[in-house]
């Protein structure tokens, strides 16, 4: 449980562990795009160019900043292609966060198993899916649970990473949303520290290149208020003789609503009394 819950939070903040100093690298999908923005109409071009992004971001930087709770759903699907196999794996995490305290109540999944789980107090209760009976992770097992509340902070280093980015940034008008992004590939120190970080150290004694790496960040028009995140990174792994062992693929997609329409979360006083409590390891 505690390398589930660590593990989908590490690959859930790939987007937010990012410093500047990257630069963007002209590939064939980045000139194709440049393309079609100069067949562009006139008048998609005038509303592009009218966004002021730099006011953007710190807007909405400030409003995520002020929230107190939040609704998330957040996945990651992954491929990895191996000789000759490919193995694709899933996990997600969706329900309520508060930030002062640190609270939620979310459905977690890896692949087909669910797991429902509160953490309010530095005290975690669970209970597998098809079963009636909740369990109390010891504290022990709760560490992790506890970085759910920094995902405000590593959101604002997200949030000035793309803001550092404001000339390379695309920014495109759809409907009721900005959606704001940004393309790289090939490899770079910061670039390689990003990965490394938010898969928790998976990849440290390996030898990878990255293929590109891309962010997409949707931001609600009006009350400029984060709507969606998504970062794809698309991975090569080398041995030490440079030949390529296998390639991966990670999808990061993260969804957010409801700002400010929850107070604190509760766990049912029933879940507090009648949970059998999981002994230390």
């Amino acid at each position: 449980m505690k390398w589930y819950v660590t593990g989908m939070i590490a690959l859930l903040l790939v987007m937010t562990g990012c410093s500047s100093n990257q630069q963007e690298i002209e590939t064939p999908a980045k000139q194709e795009e440049k393309q079609q923005e100069e067949i562009q109409p006139e008048e998609n071009q005038q509303a592009d160019s009218a966004v002021n992004i730099e006011e953007l971001i710190k807007s909405t930087k400030i409003n995520f900043v002020e929230s107190h709770s939040l609704k998330l759903d957040t996945s990651m699907e992954s491929t990895v292609k191996e000789d000759g196999n490919i193995q694709k794996g899933l996990m997600r995490v969706a329900g309520d966060l508060t930030f002062g305290p640190v609270g939620f109540h979310a459905s977690m999944t890896e692949d087909e198993v669910t797991v429902e789980a509160y953490y309010v107090d530095d005290a975690a209760y669970v209970k597998p899916d098809g079963q009636d009976l909740w369990y109390k992770l010891p504290n022990t097992d709760t560490e992790g649970l506890s970085e759910f509340g920094n995902i405000k902070e590593e959101t604002v280093k997200f949030l000035n990473f793309i803001l550092s980015l404001k000339d390379d940034l695309k920014v495109t008008d759809e409907g009721g949303v900005y959606k704001i992004s940004y393309e790289t590939t090939g490899n770079s120190n910061e670039i390689e520290k990003i990965i490394t970080d938010s898969l928790d150290g998976l990849l440290i004694d390996a030898n990878f290149v990255v293929n590109s790496l891309r962010y997409e960040l949707s931001v609600q028009k009006g009350s400029h208020e984060i709507t969606e995140s998504r970062v794809i990174m698309d991975l090569s792994l080398k041995n030490e003789s440079g030949v390529v062992m296998s390639r991966m693929i990670i999808d990061t997609k993260s969804l957010f609503s409801d700002f400010n329409k929850l107070d604190k979360i509760v766990v049912p006083q029933e879940i507090i009394n009648t949970a059998s409590e999981i002994p230390s390891e």
